[in-house]
C-alpha cells in the first residue's frame, strides 16, 4: 500500500471514529431529554411482561364530572375483558387512571395567607407525575388521605417558612388539612415556570372535605392501559371517548420519542410553528412537546452523521479494496508457483 494511500486510510478511520463518537452523543442527549418526563417512564416501570403505556386525553371546552370518569374506568374495565386481558399477578391491577382540575384557593396558617392554585386530585396522580419530594410522602387516593394535603416548596416557605412541615395543619376554604409532603418545583426552567406560572400550588384529594360535596369540573384524564401491541391501548381509549380531529386529542406517550414519530415532526416545521386547535394542552403536555421538538432535531443530526458516517466506511473499504486484492493475488500467484 502506498504512503499515501495509508494517510488517506487514517484520515478516513479517525474521521469515521468523530463521526460515531458524535453520533452516539446525539443518542445519549435524546434519551436524556426523554427522562426528563415520568410520564414516558411510568408504562415501562408498571408492565414487567406487558409492555403498558400512558393515554392522555385533551379536550376543549368540555369538562368531566367525577361521575362521567368512573363511568369511563367501568367502560375500560369492560374492554379489557373483552380483549381477553388479564392482570399479570393477582395483586396488581389491570389498569391505572388520574385526573385533576385546577381551583383557586387562600391557604392560611396562623397569621399566614397564600393565595395559591389547588389540584384536586384523584386516582394515581403522584404515580404519572413525580417531582420530587422535599419532605413527607405523596398523597395516595386509598381513602386515609381525605383529610391531608400536599404543598410546593413556595407554599410551604410563605407558609412557614420551613419545608420540613409534615404533620404542620392549615386551613383551606372551611376545612382543616395536615401537611403530607412538600415537592419541589422547577422554576430553575424558563418554559416551565412560563408555563405554571409563579402562584404557589398546593394538592387535595377529590373525597377531601372541602370539594366532597361540590361539583368540580375536572380538566385532565388519564389512563395507564396494556399495550401488547401498537395501537392497541390507544384504541381502548377511542372505544372510551371517541377522538373528534381539531375538537380532542388522545395522546399515546409510548411513540412519542419514537424514531418514527421524531422524524416526522421534524421535517413538519409548520406543524411545530403553528397548532390550530380548539383545545389546549397541559402544562405536562407542553412541556413533552417541546421535548419532543427538541428530540426530532437531535434525531435528525444524529442521522445525518449516521450516513456520513456510512458513507466514510465505504470510503475506507474502497481505500483498502486495491491492495486487498493486490495481496491476495500474490498469495494465490505464490502458491501456484509452488505446486
Amino acid at each position: 500500500m502506498s504512503k499515501k494511500r495509508i494517510k488517506n486510510l487514517i484520515i478516513a478511520s479517525i474521521l469515521l471514529v468523530i463521526l460515531l463518537l458524535i453520533t452516539g452523543g446525539l443518542e445519549l442527549a435524546k434519551q436524556k431529554i426523554e427522562a426528563k418526563h415520568t410520564e414516558q417512564k411510568v408504562g415501562k416501570e408498571y408492565g414487567q411482561t406487558v409492555p403498558y403505556t400512558l393515554i392522555s386525553f385533551m379536550q376543549g371546552s368540555q369538562s368531566f364530572q367525577k361521575e362521567q370518569l368512573l363511568y369511563y374506568n367501568r367502560n375500560v374495565a369492560k374492554e379489557l375483558d373483552k380483549a381477553s386481558i388479564s392482570s399479570e399477578n393477582e395483586d396488581a391491577r389491570l389498569y391505572l387512571y388520574s385526573f385533576y382540575a385546577e381551583e383557586k384557593e387562600t391557604l392560611s396558617y396562623d397569621k399566614s395567607f397564600v393565595n395559591s392554585k389547588v389540584k384536586v386530585i384523584g386516582g394515581d396522580y403522584f404515580l404519572f407525575h413525580k417531582p420530587k419530594l422535599l419532605s413527607g410522602s405523596y398523597l395516595l387516593d386509598n381513602g386515609n388521605f381525605s383529610n391531608y394535603i400536599v404543598l410546593d416548596e413556595l407554599c410551604a416557605w410563605k407558609l412557614f417558612g420551613s419545608f420540613n412541615v409534615t404533620g404542620k395543619e392549615v386551613k383551606l376554604g372551611e376545612s382543616r388539612y395536615y401537611v403530607c409532603g412538600v415537592i419541589a418545583r422547577n422554576d430553575k426552567n424558563n418554559l416551565w415556570l412560563r408555563l405554571n406560572g409563579e402562584t404557589p400550588v398546593a394538592y387535595v384529594l377529590h373525597d377531601s372535605p372541602e370539594y366532597l360535596k361540590n361539583t368540580i369540573d375536572y380538566s385532565n384524564y388519564e389512563l395507564l392501559l396494556p399495550n401488547p401491541v401498537e395501537g392497541f391501548a390507544k384504541g381502548i381509549a377511542e372505544q372510551i371517548i371517541p377522538q373528534v380531529d381539531g375538537e380532542n386529542e388522545i395522546i399515546d406517550h409510548s411513540n412519542l420519542f419514537s424514531y418514527k414519530t421524531l422524524l416526522k415532526k421534524a421535517v413538519s416545521l409548520n406543524e411545530l410553528a403553528m397548532q390550530q386547535k380548539n383545545y389546549s394542552y397541559t402544562p405536562e403536555e407542553n412541556l413533552i412537546a417541546v421535548s419532543q421538538m427538541k428530540a426530532s432535531f437531535v434525531v435528525l443530526f444524529e442521522l445525518i452523521f449516521l450516513i456520513l458516517s456510512f458513507i466514510d466506511f465505504w470510503v475506507i473499504i474502497g481505500i483498502c479494496w486495491k491492495p486487498l486484492f493486490t495481496q491476495i493475488d500474490r498469495v494465490i500467484a505464490a502458491i501456484k508457483k509452488k505446486l
